[in-house]
């Protein structure tokens, strides 16, 4: 057993997706990962009190698991918290005054930065993890025993019984296949820009 082997691997939105359709609670818990902070920070920040905050948070996703055949796509669950946060932090904090509204309607701002930012770094790891599939054995498990397991060289190469320096040269090898599979058109570039120096600089002189 390696190191670290019970870290869970982070769902894509496509398996948070799945889970929920079948209310499996690995559904909530990928959702917690993916959105629980930037909405509990909403909330304490409009209510100002990080017990209620936390409460609020919890009754928003108790309800979307109560409607969860209803969406279809992720951007449908998004929107669903989303609108929910707001509506109940806003319920919560009674008797709102003119200066509360607006740093109301301020953090109401990040938070819209901060879920675009999660959707963002969740679309890049679906794209990664995606790409992962196409490795070579060898360098898909040590690509997941880096990312998933959070393991170093020296640990990965005691774990599988073979040299550090195997270990990242493999390592490399992948993320030059991973960059190349995830952004071809930056690795046709960098491909070509490496010929072009070679045509400049013209053959070596013996």
């Amino acid at each position: 057993m390696t190191e670290n082997s019970g870290k869970d691997k982070a769902m894509t939105t496509a398996e948070i997706l799945s889970a929920l359709h079948v209310r499996d609670e690995r559904a909530l818990v990928g959702l917690r990962a993916h959105l629980g902070r930037p909405l509990k920070i909403y909330a304490i920040k409009v209510i100002g009190d990080i017990w209620e905050a936390e409460e609020l948070v919890n009754d928003i996703f108790l309800s979307l698991w109560a409607k969860a055949e209803n969406f279809k796509h992720f951007e449908e669950v998004r929107n669903y918290l989303f609108r929910a946060i707001r509506l109940g932090s806003l319920r919560k904090r009674k008797n709102l005054n003119k200066r509360d509204l607006e740093a109301a309607t301020s953090a109401y701002e990040n938070l819209q930065l901060d879920i675009a930012e999660a959707e963002i770094r969740a679309k890049m790891f679906d794209k990664l993890y995606a790409a992962i599939e196409y490795l070579p054995k060898g360098q898909k498990l040590i690509v997941e025993l880096t990312l998933v397991h959070d393991m170093r060289p020296a640990q990965i190469a005691k774990a599988l019984g073979i040299s550090p320096r195997t270990v990242r040269n493999q390592k490399n090898d992948a993320l030059k296949a991973l960059r190349k599979r995830m952004f071809p058109a930056s690795a046709t570039r960098t491909n070509r820009n490496t010929v072009i120096v070679a045509r400049k600089n013209g053959p070596r002189k013996k």
